[in-house]
């Protein structure tokens, strides 16, 4: 598939079931065995619909959908605020998905430079990502898109702390 049938646009409200389908089916295929597959089977499309209009109506979000020839949200990024206090970082990459199928096709990298884009608009300088050690297909990524490791930490998901990698970028 060629990155020209698929193009990057702004959501609104309309695309709410949409991402969290991605987001949903995305998390059960990316973290299969990673995390546990009850916290998998667990994730559900109306919660995740409900979390995506809160952050589409959120002002201080900026979300972003990938779209195919036929109209079908594939993928979806979300940036903002940063929300570790103890980074001196201004922004934060929440969230890059894709559906398994479009994955390796250029469009996490389209959604990435949508995002950043985002972020040189509001005027942030700088923004940071993190993400599961053991999720190496997403590492490779935001070191192929030149994030720069600050540091690790952790996350706990359903009991199970996991290690994260923090990567960050300067905006020119």
């Amino acid at each position: 598939m060629s990155e020209s049938i698929f193009h990057i646009r702004n959501a609104s409200i309309e695309d709410a079931a949409g991402i969290a389908k991605v987001h949903v089916d995305s998390w059960r295929t990316t973290y299969q065995g990673i995390v546990s597959d009850k916290f998998l089977s667990d994730l559900n499309y109306e919660s995740r619909t409900e979390g995506a209009i809160k952050r589409i109506q959120n002002p201080l979000i900026s979300n972003s959908v990938a779209i195919d020839k036929k109209g079908v949200i594939v993928g979806f990024a979300d940036v903002g605020p940063c929300r570790e206090k103890n980074l001196k970082v201004e922004a934060e990459l929440y969230a890059i998905y894709l559906l398994k199928e479009y994955q390796g096709k250029g469009i996490g990298r389209m959604l990435f430079h949508a995002a950043s884009d985002q972020i040189r608009t509001r005027k942030f300088k700088d923004f940071f990502v993190s993400v599961l050690s053991s999720n190496i297909d997403s590492v490779r990524f935001y070191q192929k898109m030149g994030g720069k490791l600050i540091g690790h930490d952790h996350v706990d998901i359903d009991g199970v702390r996991h290690k994260t990698d923090s990567y960050h970028w300067s905006i020119t």
